[in-house]
């Protein structure tokens, strides 16, 4: 009896929880001079409640903002910086009620391309960590995203013009 209940435990599935993070880049290829846009998703299976991301930025891409805007981030420990030494991007915080699910934005990087290249790599350093409840590790995949950057090409602009019209109001004092 107890070697069927070990052989039906060795066939059972394990569920094995992990996260990734992307990147979703505004076009497949980019041209130098232009700005273009990079957002960095991050998928989970399990509510993830804290991030902290390091993102290597090859030299041919210069970052020029880096937007948390609609991030799934709302609490901030370190604001998106960038470190021109180590050429890293690190940002880290707290989403409070947990993140899972699919494309979750966590930051949207505009870039630069400084120089043409075969392939500019934008990659998730190895120190990067995820953390569920209590503060427990997730395991963490990424995949470092490949860029042509041509001299030839003209980046698609961004920018989305501003048609609301600002709120009426009034001044009342009491």
């Amino acid at each position: 009896m107890k070697y069927l209940i070990a052989f039906l435990l060795l066939l059972s599935p394990i569920m094995v929880s992990a996260a990734s993070i992307s990147f979703e880049p505004q076009d497949a290829s980019a041209g130098v001079g232009t700005a273009f846009v990079v957002a960095v998703d991050a998928t989970a299976d399990e509510y993830v409640n804290a991030f902290e991301v390091f993102i290597e930025v090859p030299p041919s891409l210069g970052p020029l903002d880096v937007s948390d805007g609609n991030s799934i981030i709302s609490l901030w420990l370190e604001r998106p910086t960038f470190d021109e030494t180590t050429r890293t991007l690190s940002f880290s915080g707290i989403v409070p009620n947990g993140f899972a699910g699919e494309k979750g934005r966590l930051v949207t990087i505009t870039f630069k391309p400084i120089e043409p290249a075969s392939g500019a790599h934008l990659r998730v350093r190895s120190e990067s960590r995820l953390f569920a409840e209590e503060g427990m590790p997730v395991p963490l995949t990424s995949v470092p995203l490949l860029l042509p950057i041509s001299a030839d090409k003209q980046n698609t602009a961004n920018e989305l013009p501003d048609t609301d019209p600002p709120e009426t109001f009034d001044i009342t004092v009491v």
